[in-house]
């Protein structure tokens, strides 16, 4: 019986590896997230922000009225800032290729 035993302590410990390992990939998503939900924010606060300084402008008379997103193209709109971060792969998790493929 003793090599059994030794066999699931073994078996509990890589276990408990592979637990810890996929407890770090979580803390590190949630990091992500939380920076893509900062992000959101600040590109919803300054989108509004444009809105009402180009209403303001536009009710003055100073302006020749709101430039919209599809008028001015996705640059005005700022859709390729952060692309690069959509693109990044979390970092290698060290498993068996199943995290990252």
């Amino acid at each position: 019986m003793p090599s059994v035993i030794g066999l699931l302590e073994q078996r509990e410990a890589r276990a408990q590896e592979e637990l810890d390992s996929w407890r770090e990939v979580l803390r590190q998503a949630q990091v992500e997230v939380a920076g893509a939900q900062e992000r959101a924010e600040r590109a919803r606060v300054a989108r509004e922000e444009l809105v009402q300084a180009l209403a303001e402008e536009n009710a003055s008379g100073a302006g020749a009225g709101p430039v919209g997103v599809a008028e001015a193209g996705p640059e005005a709109a700022g859709a390729d800032a952060g692309f690069d971060e959509r693109l990044r792969r979390p970092p290698e998790c060290g498993h068996s290729g199943s995290c990252r493929e």
